[in-house]
């Protein structure tokens, strides 16, 4: 990658609206695939979720309603899985979890463990999802979540909809920009974890 190309592709990423550090991420990626910047900005266009705490989660969510950009998320915990894909104006995940759980009640991947492997398979579910939204093929999960369960190998998708209540998607939003996500989850910072 020359030095104008990798520039051309910080710049345009960072034109898009996308934050400086995702942008010179996606310009690592454009160097390691030897992507043009048409290819770099079209990947810039969709957001991909597997944090492993709410606020984060949350806050993503957020940023990709107001942003309006396509959301393809997934988490794991232990031996389960899931998947799914929010479309702008066709529902998030605070439809499907309108409030985090209580602190405490769901264990951290520190704390509970995940199966190493079950990363991969997610994350593999997630890029098939990316993909299929910059080739405008097949079908997305939107509208539906992929539930995996390796210890049995079974998957099982419910069909999910968008919350006309949902107070950052729905018709009349209380949310409209982005919050204290520590807060709203009653965690403490991550940057002030050990």
């Amino acid at each position: 990658m020359t030095l104008g190309l990798f520039l051309g592709t910080l710049l345009g990423a960072m034109s898009l609206g996308v934050p400086i550090a995702f942008a010179l991420l996606l310009c690592a990626v454009a160097l390691m695939w030897h992507l043009d910047l048409f290819d770099a900005q079209i990947i810039a266009q969709n957001i991909l979720n597997g944090a492993d705490n709410f606020a984060v989660r949350y806050l993503v969510n957020d940023a990709c309603v107001f942003l309006e950009k396509p959301l393809v998320d997934g988490s794991i915990l232990l031996f389960d899985g899931q998947a799914t894909t929010y479309l702008p104006g066709k529902g998030c995940y605070r439809c499907l979890y309108p409030t985090p759980p209580p602190p405490g009640m769901v264990p951290s991947c520190a704390e509970a463990g995940v199966l190493g492997a079950l990363c991969g398979t997610i994350g593999s579910i997630q890029a098939t999802e990316v993909l299929k939204l910059i080739l405008g093929v097949g079908e997305s999960l939107n509208g539906r979540l992929l539930l995996y369960d390796a210890l049995s190998m079974e998957t099982r998708t419910v069909r999910i909809r968008r919350d006309p209540n949902c107070v950052v998607c729905g018709e009349n939003p209380t949310v409209t920009q982005l919050i204290d996500y520590d807060e709203f989850c009653g965690t403490a910072p991550a940057w002030n974890e050990g």
